[in-house]
């Protein structure tokens, strides 16, 4: 009895981590890199949550296809995300693409 119980004990936690690691598969980061890259290498930027991974972190996605995980708290790490964002604003108010998510719907009868 007790070899059956540590099998099926041994067969849960086993089912159980690998659960955990197929939700992890989209994670990317699992420590935070140490090197702050240059920003005008940095092409854009992705956010990974804690929910399913095992740190929160950006994801610094280079123009030369690497990816850099930072540290979300750092001071230097929100001048990038500031900076990109700004930097992706002024890019779309050129192509005329500010506010394209407003549609213009029917009228509305008074």
């Amino acid at each position: 009895m007790r070899l059956v119980l540590a099998f099926f004990t041994l067969l849960s936690v086993t089912t159980w981590r690998t659960g955990d690691c197929f939700a992890n598969v989209n994670c990317v980061c699992y420590r935070w890199s140490t090197s702050k890259p240059r920003i005008e290498n940095i092409e854009k930027y992705t956010e990974q949550t804690k929910r399913l991974c095992s740190i929160h972190a950006i994801v610094l996605h280079t123009k030369a296809n690497k990816k850099i995980c930072v540290d979300p708290g750092k001071d230097w790490v929100k001048n990038v995300i500031d900076k990109i964002d700004a930097k992706r604003i002024k890019k779309d108010e050129v192509k005329g693409t500010e506010g394209s998510a407003i549609t213009d719907g029917p009228a509305i009868k008074d």
